[in-house]
C-alpha cells in the first residue's frame, strides 16, 4: 500500500479529503519501526484476518511515506489446486507437493520461496503438457517455452497446439521474475527482488 497522493471519500453528504501520510509524525507504528519492530495496522472487523503487519517503510524525496503491508493471516488461504489429470501420476504428486509448500511460503511472507516454487510448478507444467501434445520436452522451461512460442508463430497448430498468448506470456513472466532472485542476476543488475513484486506476480 502506498500513500503517494491525496485521497477523497464520501461521508454522507460531507466530502473527506486525506492528506499523504509521512514519517514526520508520531503514530505509534512510526516508533515501532524505528525500534526494529514490526508495526500493525487494523482493518474491519477485529481479528487475525483483518490485522497487517507493517512488511516495509520507504519514504520519498518529500517525506511521504511509502509502506507495504501483508495480511498476518490470509483470509481464505491458497486455492485449490488440482493435478490430478496429468499423465503422470509422479510429476502430479510432486507439483501437488510444491504447490503445498508455495502456499506455506505465501503464509509465511518467503516471498522469493514462493517465485521459486511458482516457477517450478510452471515448469512442470508445461514439460508434461508438451509431452502430451507429442513434442519433445527440453527439460528446461527456457527451452520449452521456445518451443511453445514456434507453436504459436506457425500458422498450422496455433489453433490447435492448446496454448494461448497470454498463457504463454504469464509463463515467461514468472521465469524472468525467478532470475531476479538469483544472487549474480542482482550484482548484475545492481537491483533487489522486492517483496511486493514477487507476491503480486505468482498470480
Amino acid at each position: 500500500m502506498s500513500w503517494l497522493d491525496e485521497t477523497q471519500s464520501f461521508h454522507g453528504d460531507k466530502m473527506l479529503q486525506f492528506k499523504p501520510t509521512t514519517t514526520q509524525g508520531p503514530w505509534q507504528w512510526l516508533s515501532e519501526v524505528r525500534a526494529g519492530q514490526s508495526g500493525y495496522f487494523l482493518t474491519g472487523t477485529v481479528g487475525d484476518t483483518s490485522l497487517w503487519r507493517l512488511f516495509r517503510l520507504e519514504t520519498d524525496a518529500f517525506h511521504r511515506a511509502i509502506f507495504t503491508l501483508s495480511p498476518l493471516r490470509l483470509s481464505a488461504g491458497c486455492p485449490q489446486a488440482d493435478f490430478s489429470a496429468l499423465s503422470d501420476p509422479l510429476l502430479a504428486a510432486e507439483l501437488a507437493a510444491q504447490y503445498r509448500d508455495l502456499c506455506a511460503s505465501v503464509m509465511g511472507h518467503g516471498y522469493r520461496d514462493v517465485v521459486t516454487k511458482a516457477r517450478n510448478i510452471v515448469e512442470g507444467l508445461v514439460s508434461a503438457r508438451l509431452k502430451a501434445a507429442g513434442r519433445a520436452s527440453n527439460r528446461d522451461l527456457f527451452g520449452d517455452l521456445q518451443a511453445v512460442k514456434k507453436l504459436l508463430e506457425d500458422d498450422k497448430h496455433r489453433e490447435t497446439c492448446g496454448w494461448g498468448q497470454l498463457e504463454y506470456h504469464l509463463a515467461h513472466k514468472i521465469r524472468l521474475v525467478h532470475g531476479q532472485t538469483h544472487p549474480t542476476q542482482t550484482a548484475k543488475t545492481g537491483r533487489v527482488l522486492r517483496p511486493e513484486f514477487a507476491l503480486w506476480s505468482r498470480t
